[in-house]
């Protein structure tokens, strides 16, 4: 049974089929199953190598193959690495073959480039930022993608999730174009959260403007590389693993786990505004439903 609240599983840049992504499928299942995820979510690269007959096989299906029989959806998030010889085609195509959301079961989940992900009390904007052979391709649909979304008055918890960064003590350090952009465009339309990957290690930064950033893109490779940021960090770590969002009406935690299943970052985050309604009111507190049931949305 499914607890109360919204349980998502977050990791990132895994799409190696390494023994480090095999770890990573092996706990997020141990994880599962001590407490059910209502889905999972890539921030993206989530395949590095080139299209062939068995590349879902072998950088998906048999790394997460668990968590697929258990039921899971893996919503996916376009990286750069995506976008390479237009594997974005090959993965939309994927996604339409496997229908995991219509026929009820586990799988891939990439209905579009941008598309939004409803469930309960929660929404989240998937953006695909990036392009073939760039670094930053100005997201202008991206954008107005994001604003038409946002500009909605609901009580949901609003999460923006796209491969790129906007801080980062990692190799890259932080990304001026992101700044440039994101920066404006989150004061006018304020999120709880925005998740990020490209950067092979994870990370949590200090609140700004009363928005979590963090990056989840240590699910197979680390870079170890150190270098300064304009925004405070709060945790950091270069170990293989993944992140874990429990959402409720009013609050939501952020756990950081690691290959061995450790908990290396537990921290509280409460809604950005309280004074709205407290959540859905057809989905109370006590709510349970088995996941097999009652399935995220998307758009």
């Amino acid at each position: 049974m499914q607890k109360a609240g919204t349980h998502i599983a977050i990791y990132g840049d895994a799409g190696r089929g390494n023994a480090e992504q095999f770890d990573l499928g092996r706990i997020m299942a141990r994880r599962h199953a001590l407490h059910p995820f209502r889905f999972a979510l890539s921030t993206g690269d989530n395949q590095y190598d080139a299209t062939t007959p068995d590349i879902m096989k072998r950088i998906f299906e048999e790394p997460f193959a668990e968590l697929i029989r258990a039921g899971v959806p893996f919503y996916q998030t376009p990286g750069n690495h995506d976008m390479d010889e237009d594997r974005i085609t090959e993965q939309l195509r994927y996604s339409r073959e496997v229908n995991a959301l219509s026929q009820g079961k586990g799988g891939w989940v990439l209905p579009a480039p941008s598309y939004v992900i409803r469930d309960r009390f929660v929404k989240i904007i998937v953006l695909n930022v990036t392009a073939a052979g760039s670094e930053f391709p100005y997201p202008h649909e991206a954008l107005e993608f994001a604003a038409a979304e946002l500009a909605e008055d609901t009580p949901d918890w609003k999460i923006l999730c796209c491969h790129y960064h906007l801080w980062s003590t990692g190799l890259r350090g932080d990304h001026k174009e992101m700044k440039k952009v994101f920066l404006p465009f989150l004061e006018r339309h304020p999120v709880d959260f925005f998740f990020a990957g490209h950067e092979h290690h994870a990370e949590v930064f200090a609140p700004w403007n009363g928005m979590t950033f963090a990056i989840v893109g240590h699910g197979a490779e680390i870079r170890k590389h150190v270098m300064p940021s304009a925004q405070p960090s709060l945790f950091r770590t270069n170990e293989i693993g993944f992140t874990e969002l429990t959402l409720e009406a009013d609050r939501a935690s952020l756990v950081f786990v690691d290959r061995q299943g450790r908990e290396l970052w537990h921290q509280l985050v409460p809604r950005r505004n309280l004074t709205r309604s407290t959540g859905n009111q057809s989905d109370p507190a006590g709510y349970e439903q088995p996941a097999a049931l009652d399935r995220p949305s998307h758009s």
